[in-house]
């Protein structure tokens, strides 16, 4: 019997997080992290992992997973992401995988093969149902961005880079916020260009997420921030999209 997963994407900053909690309470469900970044340990500043409280009671996994030194790769996260989404069935619960890493999700719900010269889609191993969020202005996007940025460097971004020393070729090295503050460290740029390289590489990270999802991951239910709904509308919409698609798929 195939069973049920609700995702979650979209670009950086635009409250998959809490959206996810919300659908956890409501639909007893567990959130699997679908983020190549949150899988490590030592930096959640830099990777935006939600605090005890934003988590609300509501395990998360496949966050905090890994060292810093450990690769984490397509295959590896699917394995571990197929088996956590298969223990959380077999408790009865609803599995919603959340995140902006869009290969990692599509080849997770797409079941997609890498032992091929390319990679090929299987046959969907869930009844997946995609939530999207974004925002229909880009300037409130990346006002969004901005002010998460800022956000992150009060919460001790700097000390949490200069505390984790990594080898360039460590793949954990080439978080977004760590990379570009380094330089500043070294002495090799001011600060306010590390801040402003770090906004640049944040609305560059989030304009590559929002095509990948508009054009590679299948069938996703757009959200709009910007649309005149408050979070409190939104996170209720989408509660009723999955009841009613849960009631479609029984």
């Amino acid at each position: 019997m195939v069973k049920n997963v609700v995702g979650i994407v979209g670009p950086t900053g635009t409250g998959k997080t809490a959206l996810g909690v919300t659908l956890a309470h409501a639909l007893d469900g567990e959130i699997v992290s679908c983020d190549s970044m949150q899988v490590y340990r030592a930096m959640p500043i830099a990777t935006a992992q939600p605090s005890a409280a934003e988590r609300g009671g509501i395990p998360h996994h496949l966050m905090d997973w890994l060292e810093p030194t450990e690769k984490c790769s397509v295959v590896r996260w699917c394995t571990a992401a197929r088996a956590v989404i298969a223990d959380i069935h077999a408790r009865g619960k609803l599995p919603i995988v959340v995140g902006g890493t869009g290969l990692y999700y599509d080849a997770l719900t797409q079941d997609f093969r890498f032992d091929d010269p390319a990679p090929s889609r299987g046959t969907p191993p869930y009844h997946t149902l995609t939530l999207g969020l974004d925002c229909l202005e880009r300037a409130h996007l990346y006002a969004r961005l901005d002010a998460r940025v800022d956000a992150m460097l009060s919460a001790g971004l700097w000390e949490e880079t200069a505390r984790l020393a990594l080898a360039h070729e460590h793949t954990a090295a080439q978080a977004i916020g760590h990379k570009e503050l380094r330089p500043a460290l070294r002495g090799e740029i001011t600060k306010e260009e590390a801040v402003e390289n770090l906004k640049r590489a944040t609305r560059r990270y989030a304009k590559r997420q929002r095509t990948w999802f508009l054009h590679q991951t299948l069938d996703v239910h757009w959200l709009y921030l910007d649309d005149g709904a408050s979070d409190e509308k939104l996170h209720s919409e989408a509660i009723q999209c999955v009841k009613k698609w849960m009631e479609e798929t029984a």
